[in-house]
């Protein structure tokens, strides 16, 4: 998610007017709630906590205002059956149930196991882990949630497996009496067409490297070509298949990520994010999430934003006080409260082998025509929210939302922005400068 920096800057414009919230008028209802949690149930959802509940607790907010609910996407929607894909899917697991039978001898295949975690270094699946194109092309258009693009499916994938190494989720399993790998198991809480929990089979890509030792097996990798992986992930599998397969028990199978405790909790909003939070941003200092993806016309691909802390100060407390802002009607006016919300994204830092969740708020940047996001970290012992990285491209916050598995899309309703560059002013060189006025 790294953009090359580009030091020119395009013309100003002139565009002052902020967008006329004439089209606030949705359809949907958004139920009020105190906080988020997840459901632990067939649905997989993140169920509304009653604000009695959230008073008890302390999770309320001060002025009354209802923090929002948060809800898992579980698509349940059918799509016409293609044979192709389901062809190609069994074509896939028959494979590797004939490639198990084969290799595996009398004597392992009524073998009890031995488990333990399954962890790499960098966490994920990217240099560790080789996801064969073919996979993906077979697999997205068959799971929930569903996937535009082989990319997509590849990012969840990647980050997921990161997510179950850095909670000790992902489990290796060996034979007891040889102690050969059997296989590895990641939750990737992807559903089939008929609603059933998928795992992924992660086996040794090379059978040379089979005489290698544990400590040399769980080194980091650094080979790009897929016949230099150590471990390649074979087949989604169900749990019933993994038991007939592989004779795992049900309970030793990994569970989710997006059940724990710590992920739960994270997404509980303990309070809105307040004036005082921005006293201390380095503004300068913040991470830039820049898009790599080509956006050939797009106007604000093409802009390049000056601004001094001050004014950016200023921008983000008028969202602050947007996104504080609840509607005179309990239903109705949904649109305009999704668009000034605040959106949870899931944060990976592989190599320090972090995993959190941050909250975006979308900062309209009225002098320039533009939005940017500004992502916080909750400091739960401070009690404070952290600025942490700006972001330049609707996308970038897209697929980092998309990996918390939430039912509803809380980018739906925000403008499409993509930056080519943000920097921050450290003086006002010039009174008159466009950059500089806040109107």
């Amino acid at each position: 998610n790294n953009g090359d920096d580009n030091d020119d800057d395009d013309d100003d414009d002139e565009d002052q007017d902020e967008e006329d919230d004439s089209d606030d008028d949705g359809s949907e209802a958004e139920a009020d709630a105190s906080s988020a949690a997840l459901e632990i149930g067939d649905s997989f959802a993140f169920a509304n906590e009653s604000g009695a509940e959230n008073d008890e607790n302390g999770d309320g907010d001060e002025d009354g205002k209802s923090l929002p609910s948060f809800h898992l996407l579980h698509d349940h929607d059918a799509e016409n059956d293609d044979e192709e894909h389901r062809d190609l899917l069994d074509e896939i697991v028959d494979g590797v149930l004939q490639l198990h039978d084969e290799t595996m001898g009398a004597e392992e295949l009524h073998a009890t196991y031995e488990t333990q975690p399954f962890r790499l270094t960098p966490i994920g699946a990217k240099r560790n882990v080789f996801i064969d194109k073919q996979l993906t092309r077979a697999w997205m258009h068959k799971v929930r949630p569903r996937f535009y693009d082989e990319s997509m499916m590849y990012y969840w994938l990647d980050y997921t497996t990161a997510m179950q190494m850095n909670d000790a989720l992902c489990v290796r399993y060996n034979y007891a009496s040889t102690n050969r790998l059997l296989c590895c198991l990641v939750n990737y809480e992807l559903y089939d067409e008929q609603q059933r929990l998928l795992y992924g089979i992660i086996a040794y890509d090379d059978e040379r490297v089979v005489a290698l030792n544990n400590n040399q097996l769980n080194a980091p990798q650094t080979h790009h070509g897929n016949d230099r992986y150590v471990y390649k992930l074979t087949t989604l599998m169900t749990a019933a298949q993994i038991k007939s397969t592989y004779r795992i028990a049900l309970r030793d199978l990994p569970s989710p990520s997006r059940r724990c405790p710590s992920f739960r909790k994270a997404l509980r909003l303990r309070r809105y994010i307040a004036r005082s939070d921005l006293a201390h941003v380095c503004w300068n200092k913040l991470r830039r999430y820049k898009s790599t993806a080509n956006h050939n016309g797009d106007v604000d691909a093409q802009k390049s934003v000056a601004i001094t802390p001050k004014v950016m100060r200023a921008y983000c407390r008028i969202a602050l006080e947007r996104v504080q802002q609840r509607p005179q009607q309990k239903r109705g006016r949904n649109r305009r409260r999704r668009r000034h919300s605040l959106i949870p994204v899931v944060v990976v830092d592989k190599q320090r082998s972090f995993v959190g969740v941050e909250w975006v708020l979308i900062v309209r940047i009225v002098h320039r025509n533009c939005d940017v996001g500004v992502s916080f970290r909750y400091e739960d012992k401070a009690d404070s929210y952290v600025a942490t990285a700006l972001f330049l491209d609707k996308a970038e916050i897209e697929s980092k939302h998309r990996l918390v598995g939430l039912q509803h899309d809380y980018c739906q309703y925000i403008r499409p922005f993509s930056l080519k560059k943000f920097r921050f002013k450290r003086i006002i060189v010039d009174d008159d400068d466009d950059d500089d006025e806040f109107p």
